[in-house]
């Protein structure tokens, strides 16, 4: 089954395997209203979990990028965060600060550090 990347207009960011776009919309009304959101069919999907003390399960950012593998991670920053994306690329130097606004421009709060 296909793999969707859906970014909505507020900045925030799911993924969801379904059939097509329209399956997309219906599953993701679950968590709020998708239907004016940007939807890309991811061509590459992997993503690295790891069991923390607690029982709960947590992206390891000890692997790849911030636990998704290096191509998922590029497609996600390329098709949802476009310019976010094209900062980075020409100052890495630039990525630890724009990641530590995160919480404040709410775009990156996926890769705040793991309690």
């Amino acid at each position: 089954m296909p793999v969707f990347l859906c970014r909505c207009a507020n900045g925030d960011t799911s993924i969801v395997a379904a059939r097509n776009k329209d399956d997309v919309i219906v599953k993701l009304d679950e968590f709020d209203n998708a239907d004016h959101a940007k939807i890309f069919q991811l061509k590459e999907f992997l993503v690295d979990f790891r069991l923390r003390d607690d029982g709960n399960q947590v992206l390891n950012y000890e692997t790849g990028e911030y636990g998704f593998g290096e191509e998922t991670f590029n497609e996600i920053m390329e098709k949802t965060y476009a310019e976010l994306e094209k900062t980075r690329m020409l100052d890495p130097l630039v990525w630890p600060v724009m990641k530590s606004l995160s919480s404040e421009i709410q775009l990156l709060a996926y890769f705040d550090e793991p309690e």
